[in-house]
């Protein structure tokens, strides 16, 4: 059965704040968008505040939406019938 992740972890530069196991994460869960989703671990929370550490606040990168061109107006079907008369 594959891991999933269920929150993030702080990172004391060698391993996680909390001591719990570093887990690696299947492709499909590397996204920026899923990451964001998750709540950050409270053990993690709970051992930063104890030491003093500030909580990191998540950088937010905005991207403009992207312009949807305009529908293509179907152009009219000639036939050789057109020209016949």
């Amino acid at each position: 059965m594959a891991y999933i992740p269920t929150h993030l972890h702080y990172s004391s530069g060698r391993g996680r704040l909390c001591g719990e196991a570093m887990i690696s994460w299947p492709d499909k869960y590397m996204t920026d968008e899923f990451a964001r989703t998750l709540p950050v671990c409270p053990k993690c929370i709970e051992i930063a505040n104890e030491n003093g550490t500030h909580q990191k606040t998540r950088q937010t990168i905005y991207t403009a939406p992207k312009s949807i061109p305009e529908p293509v107006a179907p152009k009219p079907f000639i036939t050789l019938s057109h020209y016949l008369v």
